[in-house]
């Protein structure tokens, strides 16, 4: 190093062509020729800062001037890594984004299974935090969960949509899917719909309603549709809209892949959990109704009572009315659910006919059960005041 340096310093001086052949030797012996050749770098660097920039030409040796000397000192004072620097800074940038990204995924999903072991007999909870994160996650304004009945969607969780959109779903749900819009390509293909921009789509051009009121009242552009499926049969489909035209990522779209996943699982939980909860009901009346029956050997009274009001409680019902067939006649054995002049209105109905004017003639005559949706609705049913 110290016959380096004294080149150094010679290099700044008129040394004889002999002296600067011996420096360059003392160099390459010291190093080695290519080590002194990387070594030659470093003099040139060591001769600028002590007194000016030196160009090699052939034998001569002079400082470089003007724009040349300005480049060649802004070169010096670049390291010659940094580029693979910035390079290693981006790339340990994006791993740390990847993998911050993948945790929050993966606590996301956690979280949502955590809500529907907590949560077996309900889907409302669910539904609420699963639809939440997915907007959160995937930067997106509103959605909603919808389940499929086999021909209509039904509304089942809105999550921040605007009013007008509610009112649509309000006014016209459940909506028949139209083959045009993203929720009928959905429905016929069970696959994942992704439209970049609504209004470029062409629903929006034939102006199909409910596309229609998405972009223009709610201001959605960006879709992204996917299908709840059990055993390739649609259950339902978890959508999220943005209000500007802006896609959504790949990986966003396997989250929302795998909440669908879950809201398919969180269905069946409520489903077999809600059946086992109705079974136990089931069997927990009919042992009372036995234990009635068993302290009231010569009075039916209590027997009636205890059928209409576990038949009320089993289905959810207001009003339980039990009825008697004496020969020809129908005669009132029990009633609930309504006041006191409502029982005397009703009483004042009975005995009453064999006829198909009302359901428990319609019931009593065939011997099966009848299921009137709306008995104010129904030409045959007489007592229409009464109900």
């Amino acid at each position: 190093m110290a016959l380096f340096g004294h080149g150094a310093i010679s290099e700044l001086s008129p040394f004889s062509e002999a002296k600067r052949k011996w420096d360059i030797g003392a160099v390459n012996a010291v190093f080695g020729p290519e080590t002194g050749m990387a070594q030659s770098a470093e003099f040139a660097n060591i001769a600028h800062r002590r007194g000016g920039i030196m160009q090699r030409d052939g034998a001569k040796t002079r400082p470089l001037k003007g724009q040349r000397a300005k480049k060649a000192e802004a070169a010096g004072k670049t390291p010659a890594h940094s580029s693979v620097d910035l390079r290693s800074e981006q790339l340990v940038d994006r791993l740390r984004r990847e993998r911050d990204e993948a945790v929050e995924l993966q606590a996301a999903s956690a979280e949502v299974l955590e809500i529907i072991g907590s949560s077996p007999g309900d889907m409302k909870p669910v539904f609420e935090a699963m639809l939440g994160k997915a907007l959160r996650i995937c930067d997106a304004k509103f959605g909603h969960i919808l389940l499929y009945d086999g021909e209509c969607f039904h509304a089942v969780h809105l999550h921040d949509v605007p009013p007008s959109y509610r009112a649509f779903w309000d006014q016209h749900g459940p909506i028949r899917p139209d083959q045009r819009t993203a929720l009928g390509q959905l429905a016929g293909a069970k696959q994942v719909v992704h439209i970049p921009d609504l209004k470029a789509d062409r629903a929006y051009a034939e102006r199909q309603p409910l596309r229609v009121v998405t972009v223009d009242e709610a201001g959605a552009r960006s879709f992204l549709g996917v299908p709840m499926l059990k055993e390739n049969k649609l259950a339902g489909a978890i959508v999220i809209y943005r209000q500007e035209v802006r896609p959504f990522a790949s990986k966003q779209i396997e989250l929302v892949k795998t909440f669908a996943t879950q809201a398919v699982i969180a269905i069946e939980n409520t489903r077999l959990f809600n059946e086992t909860q109705e079974a136990l009901e089931r069997q927990t009346a009919t042992a009372d109704v036995l234990n009635v029956i068993g302290r009231s050997p010569t009075d039916a009274a209590p027997v009636f009572d205890v059928i209409g009001e576990r038949a009320e409680k089993l289905c959810d019902a207001e009003i339980s009315v039990v009825s008697v067939l004496d020969g020809n006649l129908i005669n009132l054995a029990g009633i609930r659910g309504i006041s006191k002049k409502g029982v005397d209105l009703f009483r004042a109905q009975f005995p009453l006919r064999l006829d198909r004017q009302t359901v428990t003639s319609r019931t009593i005559s065939s011997g099966t059960i009848v299921h009137v949706g709306d008995v104010l609705a129904d030409p045959t049913y007489d007592n229409k005041t009464l109900a």
